[in-house]
């Protein structure tokens, strides 16, 4: 009985002594510089505050833009702890129900439902590592894994994985198309990414439906494939991360993007209902046009909206 009793306020003081770590899923947004010459970037910013930030730089190597996550590095017996701790939460959180609540509450149940696993494992962390640890269970459970940093940044347009063993590049909207240091290397971790991508998206994907074309909670518009008989590399992804507030008219006018008389051209169609067709390529700003323009129809007129996938 009394060793029983001695464990038991082991537990208590494991789970007692470890707050909840802090962490901001968005920090700031920073003002960034333009370069005329590509080679001399060279800056940081923060992506998921304390643990995670972005390295952009020119790699001379490669000769090309670098897109540098820097998480958190995790000793031997940390991954092996966190290994444990992620068998156990398999086990216990819903994610679907997760993924609905507020921030506060997500990290919340992610604490408590470690420090539960903790304390029946006998696992004994320091504040510093249970940090470190407790960052990558909302990546993995929580977030969208190894691509979680990149969804994160405010910067970042779109996000294109080619496969296995092969850089995923990044689309960002002051330094463009760079290489990413996150790279795939086995097939089962990149086709369960492309099964997680489905599920947040209310999707299917597998052998007999091997194509994903769908939406995530926030709007980004997400295609994928799922098999090797579709791409010969393996699954593939993309994600294109909307703007949360649709750029309007006038910004556009300060982009240089339209003049204020094709904008006024546009509101004279709109006015006497002409039909409007807006075409191009990917990414090249549709959307955001078609948003834009649709700042000029009358408050009182009826909008329907018909979309193969919501956007």
């Amino acid at each position: 009985m009394a060793n029983n009793k001695n464990n038991s306020n082991n537990k208590k003081v494991i789970v007692d002594l470890l707050e909840r770590p802090l962490i901001d899923l968005n920090p700031p947004i920073p003002a960034l510089p333009k370069f005329p010459d590509k080679t001399k970037i060279n800056i940081r910013y923060m992506l998921i505050s304390p643990y995670v930030s972005v390295h952009i730089f020119w790699n001379q190597a490669i000769n090309e833009l670098m897109y540098e996550i820097e998480e958190p590095l995790l000793t031997k017996e940390e991954k092996e702890q966190l290994i444990r701790l992620e068998e156990g939460m398999r086990e216990l959180v819903n994610v679907n129900m997760l993924i609905e609540k507020n921030q506060d509450a997500i990290l919340d149940y992610i604490d408590k439902t470690a420090k539960l696993l903790l304390a029946e494992l006998g696992i004994k962390l320091s504040k510093e590592s249970y940090s470190r640890i407790f960052y990558y269970l909302y990546r993995d459970f929580i977030g969208l894994d190894e691509v979680e940093p990149l969804f994160r940044d405010y910067f970042i347009e779109d996000i294109e994985c080619n496969g296995l063993n092969t850089p995923i590049y990044i689309i960002h909207r002051i330094y463009r198309n760079m290489r990413s240091n996150i790279v795939y290397k086995e097939i089962d971790n990149l086709a369960g990414f492309v099964e997680k991508l489905a599920q947040r998206c209310g999707r299917y994907i597998s052998y007999a439906s091997p194509l994903l074309d769908g939406s995530l909670p926030d709007g980004s518009r997400v295609q994928a494939t799922y098999t090797t008989e579709i791409t010969s590399r393996g699954p593939t992804f993309t994600i294109r991360k909307f703007t949360k507030v649709p750029w309007t008219p006038t910004q556009l006018i300060m982009f240089n993007t339209l003049s204020p008389e094709m904008l006024a051209y546009f509101w004279i169609l709109l006015q006497y209902k002409c039909n409007i067709l807006i075409t191009g390529g990917t990414a090249s700003g549709k959307t955001t046009l078609l948003n834009a323009i649709a700042f000029f129809i009358p408050p009182e007129a009826r909008v329907v909206s018909i979309e193969d996938t919501r956007e």
